[in-house]
Protein backbone atom coordinates (compact mmCIF):
# COMPACT_ATOMS: atom_id res chain seq x y z
CA UNK A 1 0.00 0.00 0.00
CA UNK A 2 1.25 3.57 -0.90
CA UNK A 3 2.41 5.82 2.36
CA UNK A 4 -0.06 8.34 1.25
CA UNK A 5 -2.86 5.60 1.62
CA UNK A 6 -1.56 3.86 4.61
CA UNK A 7 -1.46 7.54 6.22
CA UNK A 8 -5.13 8.11 5.28
CA UNK A 9 -6.41 4.88 6.55
CA UNK A 10 -4.40 5.47 9.88
CA UNK A 11 -5.69 9.24 9.96
CA UNK A 12 -9.54 8.09 9.67
CA UNK A 13 -9.10 5.07 12.26
CA UNK A 14 -7.60 7.10 14.55
CA UNK A 15 -10.03 9.98 14.17
CA UNK A 16 -12.84 7.89 14.54
CA UNK A 17 -11.33 6.10 17.66
CA UNK A 18 -11.19 9.31 19.04
CA UNK A 19 -14.61 10.18 18.25
CA UNK A 20 -16.02 7.17 19.60
CA UNK A 21 -14.01 6.71 22.59
CA UNK A 22 -14.77 10.22 23.65
CA UNK A 23 -18.89 9.29 23.48
CA UNK A 24 -19.01 6.22 25.26
CA UNK A 25 -18.77 5.77 29.34
CA UNK A 26 -17.68 2.19 29.07
CA UNK A 27 -15.36 0.49 27.05
CA UNK A 28 -16.97 -3.26 26.61
CA UNK A 29 -15.60 -6.03 24.12
CA UNK A 30 -18.23 -5.04 21.47
CA UNK A 31 -16.95 -1.64 21.23
CA UNK A 32 -13.32 -2.50 20.94
CA UNK A 33 -14.29 -5.40 18.48
CA UNK A 34 -15.93 -3.25 16.28
CA UNK A 35 -13.20 -0.75 16.31
CA UNK A 36 -10.40 -3.70 15.51
CA UNK A 37 -13.53 -4.37 12.20
CA UNK A 38 -13.46 -0.87 11.48
CA UNK A 39 -9.88 -0.64 11.26
CA UNK A 40 -9.42 -3.79 8.96
CA UNK A 41 -12.57 -2.95 7.06
CA UNK A 42 -10.78 1.14 6.37
CA UNK A 43 -7.40 -0.52 5.04
CA UNK A 44 -8.80 -2.80 3.09
CA UNK A 45 -10.65 -0.39 1.10
CA UNK A 46 -7.87 2.23 0.95
CA UNK A 47 -5.77 -0.39 0.00
CA UNK A 48 -7.83 -0.97 -2.99
CA UNK A 49 -7.29 2.59 -4.45
CA UNK A 50 -3.59 1.31 -4.96
CA UNK A 51 -3.19 -0.47 -8.38
CA UNK A 52 -0.16 -2.60 -6.98
CA UNK A 53 -2.31 -4.12 -4.25
CA UNK A 54 -5.28 -4.87 -6.77
CA UNK A 55 -2.74 -6.18 -9.49
CA UNK A 56 -1.92 -8.98 -6.42
CA UNK A 57 -5.08 -9.86 -5.61
CA UNK A 58 -5.58 -10.46 -9.23
CA UNK A 59 -2.29 -12.75 -9.49
CA UNK A 60 -3.15 -14.38 -6.04
CA UNK A 61 -6.88 -14.48 -6.25
CA UNK A 62 -7.55 -14.18 -10.53
CA UNK A 63 -7.48 -17.80 -11.30
CA UNK A 64 -10.30 -19.79 -10.29
CA UNK A 65 -13.62 -18.70 -8.89
CA UNK A 66 -12.75 -20.70 -5.60
CA UNK A 67 -9.82 -18.58 -5.01
CA UNK A 68 -11.50 -15.02 -6.31
CA UNK A 69 -14.16 -16.09 -3.68
CA UNK A 70 -11.89 -16.13 -0.42
CA UNK A 71 -11.66 -12.45 -0.03
CA UNK A 72 -15.68 -12.25 0.15
CA UNK A 73 -15.81 -15.52 2.48
CA UNK A 74 -13.65 -13.91 4.53
CA UNK A 75 -16.05 -10.89 4.79
CA UNK A 76 -18.85 -13.24 4.89
CA UNK A 77 -17.17 -14.56 8.31
CA UNK A 78 -16.79 -11.29 9.48
CA UNK A 79 -20.16 -10.45 8.93
CA UNK A 80 -21.76 -13.92 11.02
CA UNK A 81 -19.17 -13.27 13.41
CA UNK A 82 -19.92 -9.79 14.12
CA UNK A 83 -23.46 -10.42 14.01
CA UNK A 84 -23.27 -13.14 16.58
CA UNK A 85 -21.57 -11.26 18.76
CA UNK A 86 -24.39 -8.50 19.19
CA UNK A 87 -26.83 -11.14 19.14
CA UNK A 88 -28.41 -10.30 15.92
CA UNK A 89 -28.18 -13.70 14.21
CA UNK A 90 -31.03 -15.05 12.40
CA UNK A 91 -31.44 -17.49 9.33
CA UNK A 92 -32.37 -14.33 7.26
CA UNK A 93 -29.46 -12.25 8.27
CA UNK A 94 -27.31 -16.01 7.52
CA UNK A 95 -28.83 -15.72 4.23
CA UNK A 96 -28.74 -12.10 3.38
CA UNK A 97 -25.13 -11.86 3.40
CA UNK A 98 -24.63 -14.38 1.24
CA UNK A 99 -26.88 -12.63 -1.67
CA UNK A 100 -25.36 -9.34 -1.31
CA UNK A 101 -21.54 -10.49 -1.38
CA UNK A 102 -21.74 -13.51 -3.73
CA UNK A 103 -24.65 -12.84 -6.04
CA UNK A 104 -22.74 -9.70 -7.59
CA UNK A 105 -19.38 -11.38 -7.77
CA UNK A 106 -20.82 -13.97 -9.71
CA UNK A 107 -22.58 -11.72 -12.21
CA UNK A 108 -19.22 -10.18 -12.35
CA UNK A 109 -17.12 -13.47 -12.81
CA UNK A 110 -19.67 -14.21 -16.00
CA UNK A 111 -18.60 -11.07 -17.38
CA UNK A 112 -14.53 -10.86 -16.70
CA UNK A 113 -13.67 -12.02 -20.47
CA UNK A 114 -16.12 -9.28 -21.76
CA UNK A 115 -14.90 -5.96 -22.96
CA UNK A 116 -14.34 -3.35 -20.70
CA UNK A 117 -17.82 -1.36 -20.32
CA UNK A 118 -20.67 -1.60 -17.88
CA UNK A 119 -23.42 -3.70 -19.26
CA UNK A 120 -26.82 -5.25 -17.26
CA UNK A 121 -25.09 -7.77 -15.03
CA UNK A 122 -22.77 -5.10 -13.87
CA UNK A 123 -25.74 -3.02 -12.90
CA UNK A 124 -27.46 -5.63 -11.53
CA UNK A 125 -24.69 -6.31 -9.23
CA UNK A 126 -24.43 -2.82 -8.12
CA UNK A 127 -28.33 -2.89 -7.57
CA UNK A 128 -28.21 -5.80 -5.60
CA UNK A 129 -25.31 -4.22 -2.95
CA UNK A 130 -27.36 -1.11 -3.33
CA UNK A 131 -31.29 -2.06 -2.49
CA UNK A 132 -30.54 -4.36 0.30
CA UNK A 133 -28.64 -1.72 2.33
CA UNK A 134 -31.31 1.23 0.71
CA UNK A 135 -34.66 -0.39 1.63
CA UNK A 136 -33.35 -1.49 4.93
CA UNK A 137 -33.15 -5.29 4.59
CA UNK A 138 -29.25 -5.19 6.35
CA UNK A 139 -29.65 -6.01 10.19
CA UNK A 140 -28.95 -2.02 11.46
CA UNK A 141 -25.77 -3.08 12.89
CA UNK A 142 -23.42 -0.38 13.56
CA UNK A 143 -19.71 0.09 14.37
CA UNK A 144 -19.39 0.37 17.24
CA UNK A 145 -22.49 -1.30 18.33
CA UNK A 146 -25.44 1.37 19.09
CA UNK A 147 -23.74 4.25 17.29
CA UNK A 148 -21.07 4.76 14.93
CA UNK A 149 -21.00 4.05 10.85
CA UNK A 150 -23.59 0.90 8.97
CA UNK A 151 -21.19 -1.82 9.30
CA UNK A 152 -22.84 -3.34 5.90
CA UNK A 153 -22.28 -0.66 3.90
CA UNK A 154 -18.16 -1.13 4.84
CA UNK A 155 -19.02 -4.75 3.29
CA UNK A 156 -20.50 -3.77 1.16
CA UNK A 157 -18.13 -1.65 -0.38
CA UNK A 158 -14.96 -3.79 0.37
CA UNK A 159 -17.36 -6.67 -1.45
CA UNK A 160 -18.71 -4.57 -4.83
CA UNK A 161 -15.29 -3.03 -5.24
CA UNK A 162 -12.91 -5.98 -4.58
CA UNK A 163 -15.52 -7.80 -7.19
CA UNK A 164 -15.44 -5.03 -10.08
CA UNK A 165 -11.60 -4.46 -9.62
CA UNK A 166 -10.24 -8.07 -8.85
CA UNK A 167 -12.89 -10.79 -9.99
CA UNK A 168 -14.33 -8.21 -13.06
CA UNK A 169 -11.10 -7.58 -13.57
CA UNK A 170 -11.66 -4.04 -14.73
CA UNK A 171 -8.68 -1.42 -15.83
CA UNK A 172 -10.49 1.07 -13.90
CA UNK A 173 -13.42 2.31 -12.31
CA UNK A 174 -12.24 5.70 -11.25
CA UNK A 175 -11.83 4.80 -7.76
CA UNK A 176 -8.08 5.94 -6.55
CA UNK A 177 -6.79 7.60 -3.34
CA UNK A 178 -3.64 10.02 -5.18
CA UNK A 179 -4.88 14.03 -4.40
CA UNK A 180 -2.93 16.42 -5.73
CA UNK A 181 -2.67 20.28 -5.13
CA UNK A 182 -6.48 20.57 -6.75
CA UNK A 183 -7.82 17.91 -5.29
CA UNK A 184 -6.86 19.31 -1.86
CA UNK A 185 -8.23 23.07 -2.37
CA UNK A 186 -11.59 22.12 -4.03
CA UNK A 187 -12.00 19.36 -1.35
CA UNK A 188 -11.68 22.58 1.45
CA UNK A 189 -13.83 24.70 -0.68
CA UNK A 190 -16.61 22.42 -1.73
CA UNK A 191 -16.88 20.74 1.88
CA UNK A 192 -17.06 24.29 3.35
CA UNK A 193 -19.54 25.84 0.76
CA UNK A 194 -21.69 22.63 1.38
CA UNK A 195 -21.51 22.90 5.45
CA UNK A 196 -22.62 26.69 5.31
CA UNK A 197 -25.00 26.71 2.08
CA UNK A 198 -26.69 22.85 2.21
CA UNK A 199 -25.91 21.03 5.73
CA UNK A 200 -26.58 23.48 8.42
CA UNK A 201 -29.87 25.14 6.77
CA UNK A 202 -31.17 22.20 5.86
CA UNK A 203 -30.11 20.18 9.28
CA UNK A 204 -32.57 23.29 11.28
CA UNK A 205 -35.35 23.08 8.72
CA UNK A 206 -35.36 19.41 9.23
CA UNK A 207 -34.71 19.28 12.89
CA UNK A 208 -31.53 17.16 12.34
CA UNK A 209 -29.52 19.81 14.07
CA UNK A 210 -30.87 21.65 17.46
CA UNK A 211 -30.75 24.05 19.55
CA UNK A 212 -29.42 23.17 23.12
CA UNK A 213 -27.85 25.22 26.47
CA UNK A 214 -25.37 22.66 27.18
CA UNK A 215 -21.93 23.47 26.06
CA UNK A 216 -20.44 20.58 24.48
CA UNK A 217 -16.27 19.87 25.11
CA UNK A 218 -14.65 22.71 22.46
CA UNK A 219 -11.96 19.86 21.43
CA UNK A 220 -14.80 17.52 19.93
CA UNK A 221 -15.42 20.05 17.20
CA UNK A 222 -12.27 19.84 15.02
CA UNK A 223 -11.97 15.71 15.48
CA UNK A 224 -15.70 15.88 13.68
CA UNK A 225 -15.22 18.88 11.08
CA UNK A 226 -11.78 16.58 10.56
CA UNK A 227 -13.61 13.25 10.13
CA UNK A 228 -16.41 14.79 7.84
CA UNK A 229 -13.29 16.12 5.43
CA UNK A 230 -11.66 12.88 5.49
CA UNK A 231 -15.00 10.57 5.03
CA UNK A 232 -16.07 12.87 2.47
CA UNK A 233 -14.65 16.28 1.48
CA UNK A 234 -11.23 14.47 -0.27
CA UNK A 235 -12.97 10.88 -1.49
CA UNK A 236 -15.48 12.66 -3.34
CA UNK A 237 -12.44 14.73 -5.14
Amino acid sequence: MKRFNFLFALAVLIIFTASVLSGIENINPPVIVGLLLFGVLMFSLVGMADTEVVNYMRQRFGKNLLSALVPLSGLYILTIGYLAMLDQLTIRQIIIPLIYLFLPALLLWWDRQTPQHINWRNLIAILVVWFFIELGLVPAASIPPDKGVSFFLLIALNGIIYSFLVIRGLDSMGYRLRPNVEDWKYACLYLGLFIAFFAVPIGFLTSFIGQTTDWQPLWQFPIILLGIFLFTGLPEE
